[in-house]
């Protein structure tokens, strides 16, 4: 996907794939009993941070909640 694209394009540090923290914000949620517990799980697994790494993969994920 294009997540992947970019992080092959760029020079990063020693931090995680942004790809595949999307894909398992998606897997929370898709896992999750209800809208509750697939919030909390995504505060506590990947974070509500202002950096991309967090805040990107929390946004697409309460996207897809929606």
């Amino acid at each position: 996907g294009v997540a992947e694209y970019a992080q092959r394009r760029q020079v990063t540090t020693f931090s995680p794939s942004l790809a595949a923290r999307i894909e398992l914000a998606f897997q929370v949620v898709d896992e999750a009993a209800d809208p509750e517990q697939a919030s909390e799980r995504i505060y506590q697994l990947i974070g509500a941070g202002v950096s991309t790494i967090e805040s990107v993969p929390a946004a697409l994920a309460m996207v897809q909640l929606a």
